[in-house]
């Protein structure tokens, strides 16, 4: 089987919003590098503690960080 080609910059930024549409997730490119970014906002009072924001130089590192900082809704 052979492996999938990897996605395209616009793929991943369509794949990240479908996962994480609590956030506003955006890819930039500063001379000489990507970014990744993704903010959400304003959060609750009972949520400021929070991570609001993060910056990564990959899609993936933007998708595990947000894995981590997203945190279930409490059902009931």
């Amino acid at each position: 089987m052979s492996t999938p080609p990897p996605l395209t910059p616009d793929q991943e930024l369509a794949a990240l919003r479908a996962d994480f549409p609590d956030w506003s997730i955006a890819h930039t490119h500063p001379p000489g590098e990507d970014r990744w970014s993704a903010t959400r906002g304003p959060l609750a009072s009972e949520r400021l503690d929070e991570r609001a924001t993060f910056h990564t130089a990959t899609p993936n590192e933007l998708r595990a960080r947000l894995r981590r900082t997203t945190k279930p809704e409490p059902m009931g």
